[in-house]
């Protein structure tokens, strides 16, 4: 996004479906309470900068916090595939 690569609309579309992937898992999250306690911050920093696109689509401010979420989940949760995703 910060490259040009994907245009506002898309942005939206990110931010939603990040948005609704962040319901199912708190919906359907059975972890235990150190695990869940750590996964709540990373799930609140992506979950702002989807709604930050979504107020401002055309702002891409939104995405670094939102890529280091990610590699925080790939730190914390030990996950190489999400870490080199992320980069």
């Amino acid at each position: 996004y910060e490259h040009g690569h994907m245009g506002p609309e898309q942005a939206l579309q990110l931010a939603s479906g990040i948005e609704r992937d962040i319901g199912f898992i708190v919906a359907h999250c059975k972890l235990e309470s150190r695990a869940d306690a750590a996964l709540h911050p990373i799930l609140g920093a992506l979950m702002q900068g989807a709604q930050a696109l979504k107020a401002n689509p055309a702002d891409p401010a939104a995405i670094p916090p939102m890529r280091r979420a990610l590699q925080d989940y790939a730190r914390t949760f030990d996950d190489p595939s999400v870490e080199a995703s992320a980069h």
